[in-house]
């Protein structure tokens, strides 16, 4: 009997070690996956990275432009503002000449107004005049 049970014992552990021995291969097998998914995710992590660098980069681009969009915006602005200024002093000076030339123009018409009424009253004078030397 104790052949018999060492027999039945060495069958049961023979099959123990063959159902290890395939749990083991499984075992081995999913590890192989195991690290051949963690290679996968290790790569589309590398993936991830790169595209997080580019997407800085754009970022830093974009604020950039930003930067130099308003430093542009702000310089034409104060180039138009300037511009203006210079215009509306231009255009003060001139409605300033303008207004300084209807003065003297005014003052020149009252002077030649002056000069014509005179002329016309002392031809009035002289016709009235002669009128009288004829009829007397």
């Amino acid at each position: 009997m104790a052949k018999q049970w060492n027999t039945e014992m060495q069958e049961r552990f023979d099959k123990l070690q063959a159902a290890a021995d395939e749990f083991r291969g499984r075992f081995d097998a999913i590890d192989i996956r195991f690290k051949e998914v963690d290679q996968r995710f290790e790569a589309v992590d590398r993936r991830f990275d790169v595209m997080d660098q580019r997407f800085e980069a754009v970022d830093r681009r974009f604020d950039e432009f930003e930067t130099r969009i308003l430093r542009a915006f702000k310089t034409q602005t104060e180039d138009i503002r300037a511009d203006l200024q210079k215009v509306a002093e231009g255009f003060g000076g001139m409605l300033e000449r303008m207004e300084r030339n209807i003065t003297e123009m005014r003052r020149e018409w009252a002077e030649t107004r002056t000069d014509h009424e005179s002329i016309l009253g002392n031809h009035e004078r002289r016709i009235t005049t002669l009128e009288r030397a004829k009829n007397s």
